[in-house]
């Protein structure tokens, strides 16, 4: 006599299919699960000096015999599950819904000193197995703080870096494409020491209908009701929908005399497609199934056989639909090859642009139609004109699909000015990525139309904002002009030293920039803008720019360089100090050109004679002053003497002292502009000279 299979093994079964319906992975490693695998056929790809061992996975070398800081600096490690993971459903999946995932982890950071510490850690998910340097890019990111794969990285940073605006060395943050943090907070906040030596417990879970990323953090495993990093994403932003990306951990030390070790104990890791579910599943290993006395095991080991046939035929099906996908993004052409072949056969100006996108980065940005445009735009009616500049006009639109506010730029095809600027934009801004960089959403190269859309900035401009305002009461207040003018600063500091090519915006001014909803700055217009190497010096090329912010050294050789930039930032910090432009040409002669104006105020010591009087008493004197001081010293008639935005943004930040500055405007001493290099001083040494404290 057969006996009935016990009720319990029957609900257990029914729970598994009900869970795996939804559940497409569901993994668990470490001390709970599966241990950690850095072997040939093991379950992780462990690159530089990541290992595994039963204590755990180790992001970089723990060698406690060894403690000297040659053995441990510049060190770093990553790891990344072999498994990919696709990010929807499939390619013909009407809903385009990116998956859903949780996942949890548990992480020791031990330093070497409580007060040397490395850089820190990072979970990450990338578009390719590919790893970063060591230092303040975690193993992640290149040496400039990017990565050349489409990247999403939840830093736990334990090492202040301040050139990337770190608030201190103890913090949580959301990297997007790059180490500059997006988003992010102290553990301080909830008595959290991330290198403290103990145990941190970590929640990362991404709801693809809320279009949100939720971090928490904890000293124990009990999960924190309330998320402690709330991020608004859509997956989709930063990866292509039919990606496979890898999920995984990465960590690294620096080249200071400070290390840290780095130790994930135990991770679990699982997606959805449909986003409710998410919340249903246990991200634990299922209990295998009771043993039922007597002779009904029997039954129970074949109901049990049947259900692993059933999960492994299951997962097989997963498996070959992935190659399948992978297959066909792997044959399918890049969006510059779409936009190669379907110009192939333009007349003339149409011919020279795909010429020219040929092996062009396009970066996220998309291609949309002339038609699209012209219903976001109410066909390019004067109503939606936003402005009009000699390269060509702007408009507001709103996108008919979702409804998405745009700036739409439409420039003159028949300049050849025109077509380099469309191609200098497309070429570079969808290269770079960056908080205060205005993004590229996408262009249009239709019927010899061409036209960049860009979101849009609800306060428009600085120029305006700045020199215009709708009202006396909306003068922008000082607070708001010292946080546009360090936006600036971090912008023009990402393009010479942060990004991967070095890159010359070359009309650097106020109408430039933009202004978002919270008034912070946001860089544009780089139809001017050229990228060189870091190593290479710009070639000779004619005056570009606009009258008030061009270096002077430019009319002798035509050659830009990350100083003449320097030089513009000048104008526009005293724009902003003083509130009228860099140029005026129906004032006294004396006040035509605003940096020769300041001069003499300075040289006269009335300097705040010039300050916008708009404001009245309502500004930081000390920070007037050193804006004033740091604008004349970015103005410096020798590039030589002008500082690095780098330094200038240190300066800002009140992280180093201002240089003393000349008290009255020093006298050119350049030579050849073309034979020499323009970031070598040749200057005499000035004599009489002015600090922010005198």
């Amino acid at each position: 006599m057969i006996r009935p299979v016990r009720l319990q093994s029957v609900l257990s079964i029914i729970i598994f299919w009900a869970l795996v319906k939804h559940v497409v992975a569901n993994f668990t490693l470490g001390a709970s699960g599966t241990s950690f695998q850095c072997t040939d056929r093991g379950n992780l790809w462990c690159f530089g000096n990541a290992s595994a061992s039963p204590a755990g996975l180790m992001l970089t070398p723990i060698d406690r015999a060894n403690m000297t800081y040659e053995y441990y600096h510049g060190t770093s490690g990553m790891a990344l599950c072999r498994t990919q993971i696709p990010l929807q459903k499939s390619e013909s999946d009407p809903t385009r819904t990116s998956i859903s995932f949780s996942t949890s982890f548990r992480f020791t950071i031990e330093p070497s000193n409580p007060y040397l510490r490395g850089d820190g850690m990072a979970f990450v998910m990338l578009s390719e197995a590919l790893q970063g340097n060591d230092g303040g890019s975690f193993g992640v990111f290149d040496p400039l703080g990017h990565q050349s794969a489409r990247a999403l990285a939840i830093e736990f940073d334990t090492f202040e870096n301040s050139v990337v605006g770190d608030e201190n060395n103890n913090h949580v943050g959301v990297d997007v494409q790059d180490v500059n943090s997006t988003l992010a907070r102290s553990a301080w906040d909830v008595r959290l020491d991330l290198a403290g030596n103990y145990s941190i417990y970590s929640w990362i879970d991404y709801n693809s209908s809320a279009q949100n990323l939720e971090v928490r953090i904890s000293s124990n495993n009990a999960k924190p009701s309330l998320p402690f990093i709330v991020y608004a994403l859509n997956l989709f932003d930063v990866f292509n929908p039919d990606e496979l990306v890898y999920v995984g951990f990465s960590a690294a030390n620096g080249i200071c005399p400070c290390f840290n070790f780095y130790t994930v104990h135990d991770w679990t890791f699982s997606y959805v497609f449909d986003p409710e579910a998410i919340v249903q599943v246990s991200p634990t290993i299922l209990p295998a199934l009771p043993p039922e006395p007597g002779g009904g095991g029997k039954v129970q080991v074949a109901l049990i056989a049947g259900v692993s046939l059933g999960v492994v035929l299951f997962f097989s099906i997963l498996v070959i639909v992935g190659l399948v996908i992978r297959q066909k993004k792997s044959n399918r052409p890049e969006v510059g090859q779409v936009l190669r072949q379907k110009k192939a056969n333009r007349p003339e100006g149409g011919d020279r642009l795909a010429f020219s996108l040929d092996g062009m980065d396009l970066g996220f940005s998309l291609e949309f139609s002339f038609q699209h445009l012209c219903i976001a735009t109410n066909q390019f009616g004067e109503e939606s004109k936003l402005g009009q500049g000699a390269s060509g006009a702007v408009y507001r639109g709103r996108m008919p699909d979702r409804g998405q506010l745009v700036a739409v730029k439409r420039l003159n095809p028949d300049s050849n000015q025109g077509l380099k600027g469309f191609m200098a934009e497309v070429s570079i801004i969808s290269q770079i990525r960056h908080r205060n960089i205005v993004k590229l959403l996408g262009w249009c190269n239709d019927r010899d139309n061409l036209l960049l859309v860009y979101e849009l900035m609800p306060n428009g401009s600085l120029d305006k904002a700045l020199f215009h305002p709708a009202s006396p009461e909306s003068v922008l207040p000082w607070k708001l002009r010292f946080k546009i003018i360090s936006g600036s600063a971090d912008a023009l500091y990402y393009l010479h030293e942060g990004s991967r090519q070095q890159v010359i915006h070359r009309d650097f001014k106020s109408s430039n920039i933009m202004l978002d909803q919270d008034f912070n700055a946001m860089l544009g217009d780089f139809g001017l803008a050229r990228m060189a190497d870091h190593s290479q010096y710009p070639a000779t090329t004619q005056i570009a720019g606009t009258i008030g912010y061009i270096a002077p050294e430019v009319a002798g050789s035509g050659k830009f360089t990350d100083k003449t930039d320097v030089y513009a930032f000048g104008a526009v910090a005293l724009e902003i100090a003083c509130g009228r432009p860099a140029y005026l040409h129906q004032e006294p002669v004396e006040q035509i050109f605003l940096v020769d104006w300041v001069w003499e105020k300075l040289d006269r010591e009335r300097l705040f004679d010039v300050v916008d009087p708009r404001l009245g008493e309502e500004f930081d004197a000390k920070e007037m002053k050193l804006l004033f001081l740091l604008g004349l010293l970015c103005s410096h008639p020798n590039a030589g003497s002008r500082p690095t935005m780098r330094e200038v943004v240190e300066i800002l930040g009140g992280r180093v002292a201002l240089p003393l500055v000349p008290s009255s405007k020093p006298q050119p001493h350049y030579l050849s502009f073309v034979a020499s290099d323009p970031h070598q001083s040749i200057l005499c040494p000035d004599v009489h000279s002015t600090s922010p404290g005198s």
